[in-house]
């Protein structure tokens, strides 16, 4: 393999790298604004769509669920650095 492939190589698992990195966190960003904007608006959107504490609790459990499976993915990415 000659050494312009090779040097090619890390280039392209650098900016992979960091692609995956920024999807992440941009996930973690617009996941903590939409959990912020559902307690906002809890008391409204219960009333609109006649949930439940429990209707409510659920749908943010699935955010926190969310947020905690990226964060672990992250943790697993850096511990293969």
């Amino acid at each position: 393999m000659s050494a312009a492939a090779q040097a090619v190589v890390p280039s392209n698992v650098r900016s992979i790298r960091w692609y995956i990195c920024l999807l992440l966190f941009a996930s973690t960003v617009i996941n903590y604004l939409d959990r912020q904007t559902l307690s906002l608006l809890a008391p409204f959107l219960k009333l609109t769509y006649h949930w439940t504490n429990s209707d409510y609790a659920n749908l943010v459990i699935g955010f926190y669920f969310t947020k905690r499976t990226a964060e672990n993915v992250t943790t697993i990415i850096k511990a293969f650095r």
